[in-house]
């Protein structure tokens, strides 16, 4: 992998970073010189993996913000935060996700899944795209479980039927389809935007969803890979000189590949777009 020269002086900021993946790329970041900031919702399991990284390379530079990415209000004060300390974030990732077994609706009353898996990565990119300069990247995690989601906005929020399974894949197609929006609308502003598939993880993830699915993750764990393994395509993103396509790309092994038809419909994605400033009220400045 080619890696910036300058990278001892990049910010990584990556959400959801106290364990699974999150963790495994701040820990991949940080041992090719990047400063990395975890943003965690959990104190003492952040403190638990700023200390696993620094035990394991002397040299990090690791620092923990601790908010609540279901919760708007948390988004906001997060950012306010991220302006009051960094000058710059060169390397967003927005990691933080899950899968909920029953439909819960959060503070701001959005369906959990929508709000921590879509508009969370929504809001943040959003709040925080004056800290990126040119040549700065924003990487969304997506998934493979994309690929049969339909994108049903009648139900966008499981309000006539909730399926945890389905609104998981509607979340990650709205990864993609975020993507590659942003990817457009920040062409002249040199910020390259990159989605990937991580690949079956054995990681925490899951542990929120319905009884039936974790049976089903328990059964297929022997097949799974590790986080530093699953990790390794978003810090090839985050790093590597040598991506390609620079910006609006989907990939998995560290190469691009398509996603599914569905997630190349601009008129889709401009729906997505108008209903995700909607319900967060911000937008694109």
């Amino acid at each position: 992998m080619s890696t910036s020269e300058d990278i001892k002086n990049k910010t990584f900021l990556i959400t959801g970073a106290s364990s699974g993946i999150g963790k495994a790329m701040a820990m991949q970041i940080a041992d090719a010189g990047g400063h990395v900031v975890l943003v965690c919702r959990n104190q003492g399991r952040a403190a638990e993996a700023r200390s696993e990284i620094i035990g394991a390379i002397n040299t990090a530079v690791v620092d923990i913000l601790v908010y609540d990415l279901s919760s708007q209000k948390s988004i906001r004060e997060l950012s306010a935060e991220i302006h009051k300390r960094y000058q710059k974030i060169d390397v967003l990732i927005n990691n933080a996700g899950g899968i909920w077994g029953e439909r819960i609706l959060t503070e701001d009353n959005i369906e959990m899944t929508l709000a921590v898996n879509h508009l969370a990565y929504f809001m943040l990119t959003l709040l925080i795209l004056d800290l990126l300069p040119p040549g700065g990247r924003i990487i969304n995690v997506a998934s493979r479980a994309h690929s049969s989601a339909k994108m049903n906005f009648a139900n966008l929020q499981g309000e006539k039927k909730y399926s945890g399974v389905a609104a998981y894949g509607e979340s990650k197609m709205a990864n993609i389809l975020f993507t590659y929006e942003l990817a457009e609308r920040l062409k002249d502003r040199k910020i390259d935007v990159n989605c990937f598939h991580p690949g079956m993880v054995n990681s925490n993830w899951g542990a929120t969803a319905h009884p039936a699915f974790k049976l089903l993750l328990l059964l297929v764990r022997p097949l799974m890979i590790s986080a530093s393994k699953g990790a390794e395509t978003g810090t090839f993103l985050a790093i590597s000189e040598n991506i390609s396509p620079r910006t609006g790309g989907y990939f998995a092994k560290e190469k691009p590949i398509k996603s599914s038809k569905l997630s190349y419909d601009r008129e889709v994605a401009k729906k997505l777009w108008k209903l995700s400033e909607e319900l967060t009220g911000v937008s694109l400045k």
